[in-house]
This record gives C-alpha cells, sequence and structure tokens, in this order.
C-alpha cells in the first residue's frame, strides 16, 4: 500500500507524539503557523520549552531524515523559534530546538527507527545563530 507524503509526515508527528508523551514531556501546540513557516510540536518538560521538528522518511534513499536539517533550515527553525517566543511573551524561559527523525518500515506501518537529536542549534552554530541566543 502506498501512502503520500502528507501521510507519510502526519504518521511520524504521530509516533514523536507518542514518544514525548512518553518520556515525559507535556505537549503543547502542534503545527503552529506562523508567518515564516511552521513549527512541528512544541512542548514542554522540568520547566523548559521544547520546539520539536519531525522529519519522516519511509527509506534511505535520499539519506537519513536528520540529513534534510541544513544549516539554513536550521536558522529557520530557530528564527521561528523566537517568532513564537515573541508573539507569547515568553522571553525569560528556558528552550531548545530538537529534531526527531523516524524512518518508517514499508513492510509494517507499527514498525519504526526513532532518533531523538537534542538541541541541533549548537551542531549547526556557524556564527549564524549567535545573534537569536537559541540556547537559553
Amino acid at each position: 500500500m502506498l501512502i503520500g507524503k502528507n501521510q507519510i509526515g502526519v504518521l511520524g508527528e504521530k509516533i514523536a507524539q507518542n514518544y514525548l508523551s512518553k518520556n515525559g514531556y507535556e505537549i503543547l501546540e502542534k503545527n503552529v503557523r506562523l508567518k515564516n513557516g511552521e513549527l512541528d510540536i512544541i512542548c514542554q518538560r522540568q520547566g523548559k520549552l521544547f520546539f520539536i521538528e519531525v522529519k519522516t522518511r519511509t527509506s534511505r534513499r535520499f539519506g537519513l531524515p536528520e540529513e534534510s536539517i541544513t544549516s539554513e533550515k536550521c536558522l529557520k527553525l530557530a528564527n521561528l523559534t523566537c517568532e513564537y517566543i515573541e508573539n507569547n511573551g515568553l522571553e525569560r524561559m528556558a528552550y531548545q530546538i530538537d529534531i526527531i527523525a523516524i524512518e518508517l518500515f514499508k513492510n509494517n506501518s507499527n514498525s519504526h527507527y526513532l532518533r531523538h537529536l537534542k538541541n541541533i542549534a549548537d551542531a549547526f552554530d556557524d556564527g549564524k545563530l549567535d545573534d537569536i541566543n537559541t540556547n537559553r
């Protein structure tokens, strides 16, 4: 059975939400549309906000899911995060940006690999993110 790109994304986000909930994160919002893009999942744990980008793939033909996060995409996520924080008066809250990468197995929709890459701004920081202060 073939499923479309949107269905793959929705399934990946459900898997990510289930993983986060089981690991003590409280899901606050999903698919938050902002002026310049969308944040997949916003959650909280131990007084800290987490902005989660979910990447889901059904094969490695084009690489691992997390390999689609370039430094430009990281910068966009940082900008979206700051926009959300400013719009909601959350400047004093600690936060970080994470990626959840999911690989689905075609033969079994319940079977998958999940990797949680934490605080991705650190991994991509080449000086472009310094003004955004994503590491509070």
